[in-house]
């Protein structure tokens, strides 16, 4: 978990925009007690960028970062053993966002 303002260099914005970037379900920010604290494996470190499919996965989960950072952070039952995040990052998003819809629905995948 990094802060606030570590997420602000990574993506080169203030820390007001990034706080932003959370309120409008663009990153996942869960609640601390002076704050937040964001899962740095949402950012592109050498891009600068957030990964393509956070905002999607929010949506899916109804704007709920407790919620996506679960779905996320749990193992993909495949054989490649990964979680969600990692196949997010490798642009597997209709993929997780499939299975959330899955698991949602009760059908698990």
């Amino acid at each position: 978990m990094i802060t606030e303002e570590e997420v602000s260099k990574v993506i080169g914005m203030s820390r007001s925009i990034v706080d932003v970037c959370r309120q409008n379900g663009r990153l996942i920010g869960l609640p601390k007690d002076d704050g937040y604290c964001y899962p740095d494996w949402q950012l592109d470190k050498k891009h600068g960028v957030v990964v393509k499919g956070i905002k999607d996965v929010l949506t899916a989960c109804d704007g709920c970062a407790w919620t996506a950072y679960r779905y996320l952070v749990e193992t993909y039952p495949d054989e490649h053993e990964q979680t969600a995040y990692e196949k997010l990052r490798q642009g597997e998003v209709e993929l997780i966002l499939n299975h959330i819809g899955a698991i949602q629905s009760g059908v698990f995948t």
